[in-house]
Protein backbone atom coordinates (compact mmCIF):
# COMPACT_ATOMS: atom_id res chain seq x y z
CA UNK A 1 0.00 0.00 0.00
CA UNK A 2 1.59 3.18 -0.89
CA UNK A 3 2.11 6.01 1.42
CA UNK A 4 -0.13 9.10 1.51
CA UNK A 5 2.32 12.30 -0.19
CA UNK A 6 1.12 14.36 2.87
CA UNK A 7 2.60 11.76 5.57
CA UNK A 8 5.83 11.13 3.31
CA UNK A 9 6.37 15.06 2.97
CA UNK A 10 5.41 15.49 6.98
CA UNK A 11 9.38 15.75 7.95
CA UNK A 12 9.95 17.87 5.10
CA UNK A 13 6.90 20.51 6.38
CA UNK A 14 7.51 20.52 9.63
CA UNK A 15 11.52 21.72 9.16
CA UNK A 16 10.41 24.20 6.96
CA UNK A 17 7.86 25.38 9.27
CA UNK A 18 10.49 25.24 11.91
CA UNK A 19 12.75 27.38 10.39
CA UNK A 20 9.72 30.25 9.64
CA UNK A 21 8.82 29.72 13.27
CA UNK A 22 13.14 30.68 14.19
CA UNK A 23 12.96 33.15 11.52
CA UNK A 24 9.92 34.72 13.07
CA UNK A 25 11.44 34.81 16.59
CA UNK A 26 9.05 31.78 18.15
CA UNK A 27 12.19 29.39 19.02
CA UNK A 28 9.92 27.56 21.66
CA UNK A 29 7.91 26.40 18.49
CA UNK A 30 10.62 26.42 15.75
CA UNK A 31 13.08 23.97 17.98
CA UNK A 32 9.32 21.65 18.57
CA UNK A 33 8.83 21.19 15.16
CA UNK A 34 12.74 20.52 14.09
CA UNK A 35 13.01 18.09 16.88
CA UNK A 36 9.14 16.40 15.14
CA UNK A 37 10.64 16.48 11.92
CA UNK A 38 14.19 15.17 13.39
CA UNK A 39 12.27 12.51 15.18
CA UNK A 40 10.10 11.30 12.11
CA UNK A 41 13.30 11.04 9.95
CA UNK A 42 15.21 9.04 12.86
CA UNK A 43 12.03 6.53 12.23
CA UNK A 44 12.07 6.14 8.62
CA UNK A 45 15.83 5.60 9.26
CA UNK A 46 15.71 2.80 11.71
CA UNK A 47 12.68 1.54 9.55
CA UNK A 48 15.24 1.39 6.12
CA UNK A 49 17.85 -0.15 8.72
CA UNK A 50 20.02 2.85 7.67
CA UNK A 51 23.01 3.25 10.26
CA UNK A 52 24.68 6.33 8.82
CA UNK A 53 21.34 8.20 8.29
CA UNK A 54 20.00 6.77 12.19
CA UNK A 55 23.15 7.94 13.44
CA UNK A 56 22.92 11.65 11.54
CA UNK A 57 19.71 11.46 12.94
CA UNK A 58 20.07 10.72 16.42
CA UNK A 59 22.53 13.76 16.62
CA UNK A 60 19.89 16.27 15.15
CA UNK A 61 17.18 15.00 17.24
CA UNK A 62 19.71 15.32 20.78
CA UNK A 63 20.48 18.93 19.66
CA UNK A 64 17.08 20.43 18.68
CA UNK A 65 15.41 19.07 21.73
CA UNK A 66 18.44 20.81 23.35
CA UNK A 67 17.86 24.13 22.11
CA UNK A 68 13.97 23.63 22.84
CA UNK A 69 14.21 22.69 26.21
CA UNK A 70 17.28 25.36 26.89
CA UNK A 71 16.01 28.31 24.82
CA UNK A 72 16.81 30.64 27.45
CA UNK A 73 13.10 32.38 27.91
CA UNK A 74 13.85 34.07 24.34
Amino acid sequence: MPTPTLLKNLPKIASIAGGFSLAMGIPSLGFALLTGSAVLNLVGAIRQKNSGDVRFFSVWTSLNSWFWTHNGGH
